[in-house]
């Protein structure tokens, strides 16, 4: 998706990393080997690094694609879910600005993907992901669009 195969890796590498992470967390909370945690949380989290890295390869996308569709329907039910426990008079497990927390960047990533269309500067993602038509593609027209 980066016309830089450094950025490109560097991505990949980054989001691997909070990957392994969420699931060495997730597994944890899951074994009970702790309770100091949310199972939720580190699978939302777990979730979105994998969504992350197959933006990053264009092996997703956009809003008018089955993945895109899949995508927008998970992060909508997790971003559902953490609005319910923000709601709550007690916040839920860990309190309502963590849990305001992850309802935020369940709903970034539901941004990010219906936006993607838009952001790639055409009217869907659909047919061949690494087709740039003369425009910048993928993460490189988001950048330019955010600067």
């Amino acid at each position: 998706m980066f016309s830089s195969a450094l950025l490109t890796v560097l991505f990949t590498a980054a989001f691997t990393v909070t990957g392994l992470y969420s699931l060495l967390r997730f597994a944890a909370l899951t074994a009970g080997v702790t309770d100091h945690g949310d199972r939720v949380a580190e699978l939302s989290h777990l979730l979105m690094s994998l969504a992350m890295i197959a933006m990053t390869w264009a092996w997703s996308g956009g809003p008018d694609s089955a993945s895109g569709i899949l995508q927008i329907i998970v992060f909508g039910l997790f971003g559902l879910y953490f609005l319910a426990r923000t709601l709550r008079p007690t916040g839920g497990h860990h309190g309502r600005s963590e849990s305001a927390h992850h309802l935020v960047m369940a709903a970034v990533m539901v941004w990010m993907v219906a936006a993607m269309a838009v952001l790639r500067g055409s009217s869907g993602m659909s047919g061949d992901a690494h087709v740039s038509h003369g425009s910048m593609t993928g993460m490189d027209g988001m950048s330019a669009w955010l600067a």
